[in-house]
C-alpha cells in the first residue's frame, strides 16, 4: 500500500511510490517533544516569511540592503 506521485524529468514522466504504513510508528515522548519543538520553530519561520511576501514587504523594499 502507498501514495504514488508522478516526477517529471526530461526523460518522461515517472511515477514514485511513497509508502504508507497502516500501523503508526510510535515515538516516546521526550522524541515528540524535541521534534514539536523543532517543528514549531519551522512553522513560525515560514509564517513569518509568507507575512513578509504577501503583507509586510519591509525587507523585500528595505533600500539599505545589499544587492543580490
Amino acid at each position: 500500500m502507498g501514495i504514488t506521485f508522478k516526477v517529471y524529468p526530461e526523460e518522461g514522466n515517472i511515477d514514485r511510490l511513497w509508502t504508507f504504513d497502516i500501523i503508526p510508528r510510535t515515538i516516546s515522548a521526550k522524541q515528540w517533544s524535541v521534534a514539536e519543538k523543532r517543528l514549531m520553530q519551522r512553522l513560525e519561520a515560514l509564517n513569518l516569511c509568507i507575512n513578509e511576501v504577501y503583507n509586510d514587504q519591509c525587507t523585500l523594499n528595505d533600500n539599505n540592503s545589499s544587492p543580490h
